[in-house]
């Protein structure tokens, strides 16, 4: 199975746990790393780039601690530079390191209840890494297993003149060249790491660099602004707030206040249009993020509508991902180019991104005319009987709805015994997604024999008999 119909099994699985079973138990509690303490638990910290990630052995479910399948993973990285305390090891530039850390084994799990938040290492990335000393074999390892606010991401070029008496400061200018050297997705990357702050102080201190090394390059600032805002959590003040932030009053929660300082580098005069189109030039890297930034501040605004419009014609990444969020009801200006997009998507049949595809068939689904539906659903059976991974992926994207239009849905894969996940059927899920549908109560439950279960389908395939599909609308 493919990384993205992994991903895509993931979500939706969770979405299914979460309406059959009782709810969890409470989030346990994590320990959050602050810069001053990485520095003084690490034998050193190193700046490095990521070669390449290999699968090593699988740990079964009783040789771990969170008695679930995980995966040993090792990741080639090129050192870049480094800092040490006297008397510890340091590395040298250009010189490879192999490090070993966790992964939960998705191919066998859908997931870890209040479980771990392990590294996610991509090639090309480049973090500070706070390491252990070396053990056998050479292999390095992090001094925690789980990332909550560890690796810190950085650039491949560093700073001019940086020149670190300790390793907070090395942190700090780190952490600094992601925003002022680094790549829009290592900014992002940066962004997000700022939500882990706590402190103030560290805040200030890396804009202190930031500020000093951007100078006045306002495309650098344009690039931190839009970044930073789409790397908050839902609940965010809207841009013009931070606006009038920059010129007074400053937020307390460290991403805000770095987001109203680096829109107070930005020349006012048509800043709403360069803002639109930069959130949407990169909606590949933070679509939600895109998409929430839109609907909070410009759901209307005639550039977002334009350059949304444009990008669906031209199928650009994220697109109809930013176009599901902000389509709420029949008449919204974007429904036809949405409704067309996610046509033309499916008729490619290529492999699409999970979410990409989850909002074509969203869209279609909710909004669609009869003939999009009717598209939908012949796609879904003909991938059911030619192209398994395909009909997984549509069929996940579709599913679990309150549209009674989707019993159609479950028409086609009522009768389907195959895996869907370790835990349900495909006849599993439609059934339930029948029972929540027509309000009937077949007898599904998440916990039942097999000999239960195969009863209470009949009774929903009995149900799907005696009320033949009605024309699509």
């Amino acid at each position: 199975m493919g990384a993205s119909i992994r991903n895509a099994v993931r979500g939706v699985t969770a979405l299914l746990i979460a309406a059959l079973l009782p709810s969890m138990a409470d989030a346990r509690p994590v320990h959050v790393w602050r810069m001053e303490q990485a520095a003084d638990k690490a034998d050193v910290l190193a700046t490095g780039q990521v070669l390449a990630v290999r699968r090593g052995r699988a740990l079964a479910p009783n040789e771990t601690r969170w008695h679930a399948p995980i995966l040993q993973m090792h990741a080639r990285i090129r050192m870049l530079r480094s800092f040490a305390r006297p008397g510890r090891p340091n590395l040298p530039k250009g010189s490879e390191i192999s490090l070993a850390y966790s992964a939960i084994d998705w191919e066998k799990c859908s997931g870890i209840a209040n479980g771990p938040s392990f590294p996610d290492l991509h090639v090309g990335n480049v973090s500070v890494f706070p390491l252990r000393a070396s053990r056998e074999g050479g292999v390095w390892q992090l001094i925690d297993e789980e990332d909550h606010g560890l690796l810190v991401p950085s650039a491949k070029v560093p700073l001019p003149n940086a020149h670190a008496k300790t390793g907070v400061d090395f942190l700090h200018s780190e952490l600094a060249a992601a925003f002022c050297n680094g790549t829009y997705e290592d900014i992002h990357r940066g962004a997000r790491y700022i939500r882990w702050l706590d402190r103030l102080e560290d805040l200030d201190a890396v804009y202190a660099v930031i500020r000093d090394h951007a100078g006045d390059d306002e495309e650098r600032w344009l690039s931190i602004s839009t970044a930073s805002y789409c790397a908050m959590a839902l609940q965010r003040p809207k841009i013009a707030e931070l606006l009038r932030d920059a010129e007074g009053a400053t937020p307390e929660r460290p991403l805000e206040r770095l987001t109203a300082r680096a829109l107070g580098h930005l020349r006012r005069e048509g800043l709403e249009d360069r803002l639109i189109a930069h959130v949407l030039a990169h909606a590949d890297v933070h679509n939600w993020g895109t998409a929430v930034t839109i609907i909070k501040n410009y759901p209307r605004h005639p550039t977002a509508l334009r350059l949304l419009r444009n990008a669906l014609k031209d199928a650009r990444p994220g697109a109809l991902y930013v176009a599901q969020y902000l389509i709420k009801e029949k008449d919204h200006p974007l429904l036809a180019d949405a409704i067309e997009a996610s046509r033309k998507l499916l008729l490619r049949r290529e492999e699409s991104e999970p979410a990409t595809l989850r909002a074509a068939c969203l869209l279609i689904r909710e909004y669609g005319d009869k003939a999009s539906l009717a598209l939908l659903l012949d796609e879904v059976q003909k991938a059911q009987k030619t192209d398994r991974k395909r009909y997984t992926a549509l069929f996940q994207s579709c599913a679990y709805s309150n549209s009674p239009r989707m019993i159609a849905l479950c028409r086609i894969a009522i009768d389907d015994r195959l895996r869907l996940n370790e835990t349900y059927r495909f006849c599993d899920v439609a059934g339930f997604n029948l029972q929540h549908l027509t309000g009937t109560d077949f007898g599904l439950k998440s916990e039942q024999s097999p000999a239960e279960r195969e009863q209470a389908l009949q009774r929903a395939r009995a149900w799907l008999a005696a009320n033949p599909a009605p024309a699509a609308k």
